[in-house]
């Protein structure tokens, strides 16, 4: 190849390049696709995954072949949530769900009810951080296989738990636990959801981790919405 090819050369492959972002694929070292390059709507323009829920879906999830969401705020002070997505279409391996070990990721659960709007926010960005009254870390590692989040006082966004599994296609999983104990000054957890998905014949469940991967699934069976609780699954 001679000189005067070179440059045209390497612009063509940072065209290449480029173009991955936006045309909705994951692709070399994008983290989401949402097939624009728009910042503040889960996906930025760089295509990689951005912290906190947006104010629809994100549009480029990896599906979970099986998913729930039980909402129960029926006592106040004492309201729950617990949601959980397994059998993720892709592969996925520990990195895909970030290191909140010893780096900085940070967990969003997004709830959306039928019509794409955002009902629930649930953050836990906690990575390195200690829990409980011994000071123990908030999160382990789980053997090279994903990452398990502990907290009995509830601080961030009331959840409990967290854990995180990678497997072959059709395996791993993300499951969620939170809650609020009013007596012992546990308030930190987001009501209203059940509320807002009164009579909601569907709901969208997504759990997005900061620099890594978005995971999700649409809610389509759903069992109670009556205002105070909600209990919906898929497929």
């Amino acid at each position: 190849m001679t000189r005067a090819s070179i440059g045209p050369r390497i612009t063509e492959i940072n065209a290449l390049t480029e173009s991955f972002c936006g045309n909705e694929t994951v692709e070399g070292p994008e983290t989401c696709d949402d097939g624009n390059s728009v910042d503040g709507d889960g996906c930025s323009a760089a295509c990689l995954q951005e912290s906190g829920c947006a104010s629809a879906p994100a549009a480029s999830c990896v599906l979970a072949a099986k998913a729930s969401l039980q909402v129960q705020e029926k006592t106040p002070g004492k309201e729950r949530l617990t949601a959980k997505l397994q059998g993720f279409a892709a592969a996925t391996v520990q990195g895909d769900f970030g290191d909140p070990v010893a780096g900085d990721t940070r967990y969003d659960v997004c709830v959306y009810d039928s019509a794409g709007a955002l009902v629930a926010a649930l953050a836990v960005d906690r990575a390195g951080a200690s829990c409980g009254p011994t000071a123990k870390p908030c999160w382990k590692d789980k053997g090279g296989k994903g990452f398990a989040y502990k907290d009995a006082g509830a601080s961030a966004s009331g959840v409990r738990s967290l854990a995180a599994a990678s497997g072959a296609a059709g395996k791993g999983k993300l499951l969620v636990k939170a809650g609020n104990n009013a007596p012992k000054g546990q308030d930190a957890m987001p009501t209203g959801a059940a509320a807002s998905l009164q009579a909601a014949g569907s709901a969208t469940l997504q759990i997005l981790v900061s620099g890594a991967q978005c995971y999700g699934a649409a809610l389509a069976t759903v069992q109670k919405a009556d205002g105070v609780q909600f209990k919906a699954s898929a497929p």
